[in-house]
């Protein structure tokens, strides 16, 4: 038994040790399908593969990738046989005529600093001349070296007459001065940038090790999910008139934290969890599904731990509140009508998915005793095949605002102040 373990583990190593192509691919972003927190992104790519062994870099991934939810589908007889997701430094080197361009400029700075200080020189040797000629002004008026009243007047008005030469000299120098400084800083700018390269910069990447029957090109698609993005309601109410209908426009903001973007790309949003199982559920008390929160408790905000310990693996998004709502077991789907950019910077990019006349009645409500004022309750119907999900609406009557207000499609109404809102004597 110990032998036949032995061999084997040395094979394992001698045929990693076979020459490997080596190939690095540019991969299209196909798809992505939005969760609430998470999404799987879908990318495809092509190579040419050697007979044998090929080992397939794809970088500029996002940083959040789940290891252990990563698919590569081939479509021909190729074999992914181990995917490696891994942070690389890419340190390139910098190109010979930028390091040519780069030491000249560093010798146009040393010129310029040499020019700069010869100018604060000959500013310094103004000065110290200016405060000569202040000590010499001061004995004079003193009467110090017993001079004529006419030779007093004219030393008086030399020293007035050489200040302002001086004072108009060291302007003159300080305004030199300050141009070399913009330039150096200027000229250091741009070899900054041009020597940032040295530094490097990180990145997340797929290393594939690929076995091909034959040279060949072959095309592939990988899924992976990936944490730091998600989506979430909100919706924009307006009464134009107490009549049958409301308009509902439904709206989906989505962040993306990932670390890359995706450009013009078909998606999808979807209500339920990344990562949830597709095993029958175990019954637990007052738990609806794993989205939801105790039936006789009202939806509440949640804290990023608590929030991280429900989504597991899948990094959820920082900056934002999560709040824990009710959402339908089987999940619901929107796809959207066109693609889109989504860029990664944590900035809320704004979607509409949907409009709606919605049918409503409406009932005044007051009570004197309690408020002034008269409220207008809509009272509106068939949820459900509205495919709500709760989150904060706007409220508008006759596209003038009047609050915001929490929707959650089981309470069935909206209460919001209306512009009949009137005092009650």
């Amino acid at each position: 038994m110990h032998t036949r373990l032995i061999l084997l583990f040395a094979l394992c190593y001698g045929h990693l040790g076979a020459k490997i192509h080596e190939v690095e691919v540019d991969s299209k972003v196909e798809n992505v399908v939005v969760y609430h927190t998470g999404a799987e992104v879908t990318r495809s790519f092509s190579c040419d593969l050697k007979q044998g062994l090929n080992r397939v870099a794809i970088s500029n991934l996002s940083k959040q990738v789940i290891k252990n939810h990563i698919r590569i589908m081939s479509q021909n007889k190729a074999e992914v046989m181990n995917i490696e997701y891994l942070m690389e430094e890419n340190l390139k080197r910098i190109p010979k005529k930028d390091s040519m361009r780069i030491l000249a400029m560093r010798d146009t700075i040393n010129n310029l600093v040499i020019l700069k200080m010869n100018e604060e020189a000959v500013k310094q040797d103004f000065k110290s001349e200016r405060k000569l000629l202040l000590e010499a002004q001061n004995r004079v008026r003193s009467n110090e070296l017993g001079v004529t009243l006419a030779d007093f007047k004219e030393m008086l008005s030399y020293y007035r007459l050489r200040s302002a030469e001086i004072t108009k000299e060291i302007i003159r120098l300080e305004k030199k001065i300050e141009a070399y400084n913009k330039e150096i800083a200027a000229i250091e700018s741009r070899v900054a940038a041009l020597s940032k390269a040295k530094k490097g910069v990180s990145t997340w990447n797929f290393y594939l090790t690929i076995q091909s029957p034959k040279d060949a090109n072959e095309s592939f698609e990988i899924k992976y999910i990936t944490g730091s993005v998600g989506w979430g309601p909100k919706y924009h109410m307006n009464v134009s008139e107490v009549s049958n209908e409301i308009d509902l426009d439904y709206y989906a903001y989505i962040v993306n934290q990932s670390g890359e973007d995706w450009i013009e790309v078909p998606m999808k949003l979807v209500s339920a969890m990344p990562l949830e199982s597709q095993e029958e559920p175990t019954l637990e008390p007052w738990v609806l599904d794993r989205y939801a929160r105790a039936v006789n408790n009202s939806s509440t905000y949640v804290s990023s731990s608590q929030a991280q310990a429900q989504y597991g693996d899948v990094k959820i998004l920082e900056g934002v509140q999560y709040r824990e709502v009710e959402i339908a077991a089987l999940g619901i789907e929107f796809d959207l009508k066109r693609s889109y950019s989504i860029l990664s910077d944590s900035k809320p990019n704004k979607i509409k998915i949907k409009e709606h006349k919605v049918p409503a009645s409406f009932t005044y409500y007051a009570a004197p005793k309690i408020d002034p004022n008269a409220y207008l309750i809509a009272s509106i119907g068939g949820w459900e095949e509205l495919q709500l999900i709760a989150g904060n609406v706007d409220i508008y009557n006759n596209s003038v605002f009047m609050g915001t207000s929490f929707m959650e499609p089981g309470l069935k109404r909206i209460h919001y102040h209306s512009l009949w809102e009137k005092t009650i004597s």
